[in-house]
């Protein structure tokens, strides 16, 4: 099943050029792996599927009630507030939920007139929040917060933590949300090796689909299954992981000089 898909699309920056009838299909539970030179467009390509930029033509089709999350490097957040709080922000809906229950249970607590009401929209919001893995949320900011290396960090302010632990933390409010689409841009930045190990193991059993740009090699080769090289305003897709990406483009280019040669011998007698 299609999750998105940019088709025949271009797209400008001022009179350059970025993309130009250029098409790419993202299907359910790919893990998709964007390369190319820099400056050929792959950020933009993110962005395009993020619907966070416009093209100037083509169609962008996004599968209904799709959730995208797109890393930002460092996100924007009020200085004095606290990594768990944070953290927390990325589940607001379900504390609000919860909030309203809590509220519910002190209004039955009186013994009010309306019991039957109450107790029917506290059934219908504990239905929700337990299908949305509410009692899961402590657990769920754990875990993430040890696998990026942040736990020890929970009680800091925003103003207090470095460059590279705020891009982490960009990391683990998307991770956190839990988007059907998750979009990252080269999430491998500012993390040592047991943090990319273990972010390698969450994309590889990550319930949704996955497209980032990366330069790291290995790390493309521990996590996705295909290529979607851009070159020259094009998209082209390899089903296979980064290696055997950059076989087949090898061989390619063998086969394109030896049909060069070929046509020169030709073009001779």
């Amino acid at each position: 099943m299609i999750v998105c898909g940019a088709y025949n699309i271009s797209v400008h920056y001022g009179a350059h050029e970025v993309f130009h009838d250029a098409t790419v299909e993202v299907n359910e539970g790919d893990r998709i792996g964007i390369v190319g030179l820099n400056g050929s467009g792959k950020t933009t390509l993110l962005k395009v599927l993020a619907n966070q930029i416009p093209v100037g033509s083509g169609r962008i089709y996004w599968q209904k009630n799709l959730t995208m999350g797109m890393l930002e490097q460092i996100p924007e957040i009020d200085a004095e507030k606290s990594l768990l709080d944070v953290l927390q922000g990325a589940f607001q809906d379900l504390y609000d939920i919860q909030h309203e229950m809590n509220q519910l249970e002190a209004m039955l607590g009186s013994n009010p007139a309306d019991v039957e009401l109450l107790l029917k929209r506290y059934g219908y919001l504990q239905e929700e929040f337990a299908a949305s893995n509410g009692y899961e949320i402590d657990a769920r900011i754990r875990r993430i917060a040890a696998g990026l290396q942040l736990t020890d960090r929970l009680h800091r302010t925003w103003s207090q933590l470095s460059g590279g632990e705020r891009t982490r933390v960009g990391l683990a409010l998307i991770l956190l949300r839990d988007p059907g689409l998750l979009l990252l841009d080269e999430p491998t930045n500012h993390l040592d090796m047991d943090v990319s190990e273990w972010l390698a193991e969450y994309i590889r059993t990550f319930r949704g689909t996955v497209v980032m740009v990366s330069h790291d090699r290995y790390f493309l080769d521990q996590t996705v299954g295909r290529i979607v090289e851009v070159e020259d305003g094009k998209l082209v897709a390899y089903n296979t992981h980064y290696s055997g990406y950059r076989k087949e483009k090898e061989e390619g280019l063998l086969q394109q000089f030896k049909d060069y040669q070929d046509q020169q011998k030709k073009s001779r007698r």
